[in-house]
Protein backbone atom coordinates (compact mmCIF):
# COMPACT_ATOMS: atom_id res chain seq x y z
CA UNK A 1 0.00 0.00 0.00
CA UNK A 2 1.68 3.59 -0.78
CA UNK A 3 1.39 5.47 2.09
CA UNK A 4 0.13 9.21 1.37
CA UNK A 5 -0.64 11.86 3.87
CA UNK A 6 -3.86 10.96 3.59
CA UNK A 7 -3.69 7.70 4.12
CA UNK A 8 -1.20 8.39 7.32
CA UNK A 9 -3.41 11.02 8.72
CA UNK A 10 -6.71 8.45 8.37
CA UNK A 11 -4.55 5.87 10.73
CA UNK A 12 -3.66 8.40 13.14
CA UNK A 13 -7.45 9.54 13.58
CA UNK A 14 -9.83 8.03 15.66
CA UNK A 15 -12.60 5.97 13.95
CA UNK A 16 -15.02 8.58 15.17
CA UNK A 17 -12.83 11.35 13.75
CA UNK A 18 -12.21 9.15 10.53
CA UNK A 19 -16.36 8.85 10.29
CA UNK A 20 -16.70 12.57 10.30
CA UNK A 21 -14.15 13.77 8.13
CA UNK A 22 -15.63 11.45 5.44
CA UNK A 23 -18.86 12.47 6.01
CA UNK A 24 -18.05 16.12 5.90
CA UNK A 25 -16.13 15.12 2.42
CA UNK A 26 -18.96 13.64 1.15
CA UNK A 27 -21.45 16.51 2.30
CA UNK A 28 -18.75 19.18 0.46
CA UNK A 29 -18.76 16.90 -2.44
CA UNK A 30 -22.27 17.64 -3.83
CA UNK A 31 -21.87 15.90 -6.76
CA UNK A 32 -20.43 13.06 -5.57
CA UNK A 33 -17.58 12.64 -7.99
CA UNK A 34 -15.18 12.22 -5.63
CA UNK A 35 -13.71 16.19 -5.52
CA UNK A 36 -14.28 19.39 -4.13
CA UNK A 37 -14.70 22.12 -6.60
CA UNK A 38 -14.81 26.08 -5.70
CA UNK A 39 -18.58 26.63 -6.22
CA UNK A 40 -19.32 23.33 -4.14
CA UNK A 41 -16.57 24.46 -1.02
CA UNK A 42 -18.51 28.02 -1.54
CA UNK A 43 -21.60 26.55 -0.71
CA UNK A 44 -20.69 24.65 2.15
CA UNK A 45 -19.11 27.43 3.82
CA UNK A 46 -22.30 29.65 3.26
CA UNK A 47 -23.97 27.36 4.23
CA UNK A 48 -22.52 25.69 7.10
CA UNK A 49 -19.83 28.32 8.28
CA UNK A 50 -21.76 30.50 9.65
CA UNK A 51 -21.08 29.29 13.47
CA UNK A 52 -17.21 28.69 13.16
CA UNK A 53 -16.89 32.19 11.34
CA UNK A 54 -19.00 33.53 14.73
CA UNK A 55 -16.18 31.77 17.10
CA UNK A 56 -13.36 32.85 15.02
CA UNK A 57 -14.63 36.66 15.33
CA UNK A 58 -15.48 35.79 18.94
CA UNK A 59 -11.74 34.52 19.46
CA UNK A 60 -10.23 37.78 17.74
CA UNK A 61 -12.87 40.09 19.87
CA UNK A 62 -11.07 39.33 23.16
CA UNK A 63 -12.68 41.83 25.23
CA UNK A 64 -16.50 40.59 23.61
CA UNK A 65 -18.04 43.88 23.13
CA UNK A 66 -18.80 42.72 19.91
CA UNK A 67 -16.61 44.63 17.41
CA UNK A 68 -12.45 44.62 16.61
CA UNK A 69 -10.19 46.69 17.73
CA UNK A 70 -7.16 47.74 15.95
CA UNK A 71 -5.17 46.32 18.94
CA UNK A 72 -7.17 42.64 19.12
CA UNK A 73 -6.79 42.62 15.32
CA UNK A 74 -3.15 43.14 15.28
CA UNK A 75 -2.81 40.65 17.83
CA UNK A 76 -4.73 38.01 15.55
CA UNK A 77 -2.48 39.53 12.82
CA UNK A 78 0.63 39.15 14.50
CA UNK A 79 -0.09 35.44 15.90
CA UNK A 80 -1.51 34.54 12.31
CA UNK A 81 2.01 35.56 10.84
CA UNK A 82 4.01 33.56 13.55
CA UNK A 83 1.76 30.86 11.96
CA UNK A 84 2.99 31.04 8.58
CA UNK A 85 6.50 31.48 10.29
CA UNK A 86 6.00 28.08 11.06
CA UNK A 87 6.77 27.40 7.42
CA UNK A 88 9.54 29.09 6.49
CA UNK A 89 11.47 27.12 9.34
CA UNK A 90 10.26 23.93 7.50
CA UNK A 91 11.58 25.21 4.49
CA UNK A 92 14.90 26.41 6.33
CA UNK A 93 15.19 22.76 7.66
CA UNK A 94 14.41 21.14 4.31
CA UNK A 95 17.29 23.12 3.07
CA UNK A 96 19.68 22.34 5.73
CA UNK A 97 18.69 18.37 5.39
CA UNK A 98 19.20 18.97 1.43
CA UNK A 99 23.16 18.63 1.23
CA UNK A 100 23.29 18.38 -2.10
CA UNK A 101 21.18 21.38 -2.72
CA UNK A 102 19.51 19.69 -5.42
CA UNK A 103 16.11 20.53 -3.69
CA UNK A 104 14.90 17.41 -2.93
CA UNK A 105 15.81 14.93 -0.48
CA UNK A 106 17.24 11.70 -0.71
CA UNK A 107 17.01 8.89 1.57
CA UNK A 108 20.49 9.02 2.53
CA UNK A 109 19.78 12.49 3.37
CA UNK A 110 16.80 12.07 5.36
CA UNK A 111 18.25 9.39 7.60
CA UNK A 112 22.04 11.26 7.94
CA UNK A 113 19.99 14.76 9.38
CA UNK A 114 18.41 12.73 12.60
CA UNK A 115 15.08 13.98 12.30
CA UNK A 116 12.58 12.90 14.91
CA UNK A 117 14.37 11.42 17.91
CA UNK A 118 16.37 8.32 19.09
CA UNK A 119 13.10 6.08 18.54
CA UNK A 120 12.72 6.78 15.02
CA UNK A 121 12.90 4.53 12.27
CA UNK A 122 13.98 7.25 9.01
CA UNK A 123 13.34 4.49 6.75
CA UNK A 124 9.57 4.35 7.51
CA UNK A 125 9.93 8.16 7.77
CA UNK A 126 11.74 8.48 4.63
CA UNK A 127 8.49 6.28 2.95
CA UNK A 128 6.12 8.30 4.74
CA UNK A 129 7.29 11.61 3.34
CA UNK A 130 8.00 10.40 -0.20
CA UNK A 131 4.06 10.29 -0.66
CA UNK A 132 4.71 9.65 -4.57
CA UNK A 133 7.09 7.00 -4.07
CA UNK A 134 9.62 8.62 -6.93
CA UNK A 135 12.49 7.76 -4.07
CA UNK A 136 12.63 11.95 -3.68
CA UNK A 137 11.41 14.18 -1.04
CA UNK A 138 10.10 17.75 -2.47
CA UNK A 139 9.91 20.89 -0.34
CA UNK A 140 5.86 20.07 -1.32
CA UNK A 141 6.13 16.69 0.42
CA UNK A 142 8.03 17.91 3.44
CA UNK A 143 6.13 20.83 4.51
CA UNK A 144 2.57 18.40 3.84
CA UNK A 145 4.13 16.00 5.94
CA UNK A 146 5.03 18.19 8.72
CA UNK A 147 2.01 20.34 8.77
CA UNK A 148 -0.31 17.80 8.75
CA UNK A 149 1.99 15.96 11.59
CA UNK A 150 1.53 19.23 13.71
CA UNK A 151 -2.19 19.92 12.85
CA UNK A 152 -2.80 16.20 14.47
CA UNK A 153 -0.27 16.77 17.40
CA UNK A 154 -1.68 19.65 18.38
CA UNK A 155 -5.30 18.76 18.08
CA UNK A 156 -6.28 20.88 15.33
Amino acid sequence: MKLTALTLSLILLSSAANAQFTDDFKQMDANGNGYIEKTELSIYIKTNMGEQTKGVFTSVDSDHNGSISEEEFMTFYTNTQNDKAGVGKLEQKFKDMDTNGDNQLSEEEVTSSNVGNADTNTNELFMLLDTDADNKVSQKEFNTFFNMAGQILGGN
